[in-house]
Protein backbone atom coordinates (compact mmCIF):
# COMPACT_ATOMS: atom_id res chain seq x y z
CA UNK A 1 0.00 0.00 0.00
CA UNK A 2 1.49 3.05 -0.91
CA UNK A 3 2.43 5.37 2.44
CA UNK A 4 2.37 2.77 4.59
CA UNK A 5 5.50 1.71 6.95
CA UNK A 6 5.40 -1.69 5.05
CA UNK A 7 6.19 -0.03 1.75
CA UNK A 8 9.64 1.46 2.97
CA UNK A 9 10.57 -1.75 4.10
CA UNK A 10 9.68 -4.03 1.12
CA UNK A 11 11.64 -1.29 -1.16
CA UNK A 12 14.75 -0.72 1.06
CA UNK A 13 14.48 -5.36 0.58
CA UNK A 14 14.35 -4.69 -2.94
CA UNK A 15 17.11 -2.61 -3.05
CA UNK A 16 19.40 -4.79 -0.54
CA UNK A 17 18.28 -7.80 -2.97
CA UNK A 18 19.64 -6.04 -6.07
CA UNK A 19 22.60 -5.05 -4.31
CA UNK A 20 23.60 -8.64 -3.51
CA UNK A 21 22.86 -9.99 -6.96
CA UNK A 22 25.20 -7.35 -8.41
CA UNK A 23 27.97 -8.33 -6.33
CA UNK A 24 27.15 -12.05 -6.57
CA UNK A 25 27.29 -11.62 -10.69
CA UNK A 26 30.33 -9.94 -10.32
CA UNK A 27 32.18 -12.77 -9.11
CA UNK A 28 30.88 -15.54 -10.85
CA UNK A 29 31.80 -13.35 -13.62
CA UNK A 30 28.59 -12.74 -14.89
CA UNK A 31 27.54 -9.54 -16.39
CA UNK A 32 23.90 -8.70 -15.39
CA UNK A 33 21.50 -7.57 -17.99
CA UNK A 34 19.88 -4.36 -16.27
CA UNK A 35 16.71 -4.30 -19.01
CA UNK A 36 15.03 -7.23 -20.24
Amino acid sequence: VVGSEEEISRLLLCEATAVVMRICFHLLGIVPLYKL
